[in-house]
């Protein structure tokens, strides 16, 4: 099931029409879920026009962060027990990648495991995901941590877009960035996340608490 960018229609909640009464109300969970996320699409540089070039710029990852999170989140709500989500995005922004990963994993605290797929997927040649990073700011001010931002700028740069201090507890480097050189493709990010039946029910889209709000969104 993918979790769709379509904003006028709430594609997780759809009721099939053949169904019995009883099942109508019942909000459904699923084994496996993919969160192709919106992103900033810096990872599609060698395919993608002049014209996304000239609206790109380095805000576009922060600005999404939050709606990427609240995304990932609905999906782990909507995953059955013991079930698999992937998520993923054409970007190298850890900003929209490990910061997306690790916040979401402090979320839902020990229910949540970031799975190793080096097994399963042996010749994919690939590069390990990031434990340390930065956030830029507007002003290309750049941040190590949360706290050195202003504090009229903290809504903007929340805690979730940083590192944790906990951060080598979630094993990130389980985390896929695949580059385009490697096998003559685009660029991506994948992480695939394990559900552990420990974790609360799935609330209905009405009544969930997501991460973030909107106010947390870049300028």
């Amino acid at each position: 099931v993918c979790l769709s960018e379509q904003q006028q229609e709430d594609v997780a909640e759809c009721k099939t029409t053949s169904s019995s009464e009883s099942y109508r109300d019942r909000l459904l969970r699923f084994d496996r879920i993919l969160c192709d996320v919106p992103c900033s699409g810096d990872g599609t540089i060698r395919k993608s026009s002049k014209q996304h070039w000239l609206k790109w710029n380095s805000q576009r990852g922060n600005g999404l962060h939050g709606l990427q999170l609240q995304i990932a989140v609905r999906g782990v709500q909507l995953l059955k027990d013991d079930g698999r989500m992937v998520y993923s995005t054409c970007s190298f922004n850890p900003i929209e990648n490990e910061a997306v990963v690790s916040a979401l994993l402090t979320q839902f605290k020990g229910s949540l495991e970031l799975i190793d797929m080096s097994s399963s997927l042996p010749k994919l040649i690939r590069s390990s995901g990031f434990s340390t990073w930065k956030v830029n700011d507007l002003d290309g001010k750049w941040y190590s941590s949360f706290d050195e931002v202003p504090k009229n700028r903290k809504k903007k740069l929340p805690k979730s877009m940083f590192p944790p201090e906990n951060v080598n507890d979630f094993h990130l480097d389980r985390c896929m960035r695949l580059l385009p050189h490697q096998q003559d493709t685009g660029g991506f990010f994948v992480a695939v996340f394990q559900k552990s039946p420990k974790l609360k029910p799935a609330k209905t889209s009405n009544d969930s608490e997501m991460v973030l709000d909107s106010e947390s969104k870049s300028d």
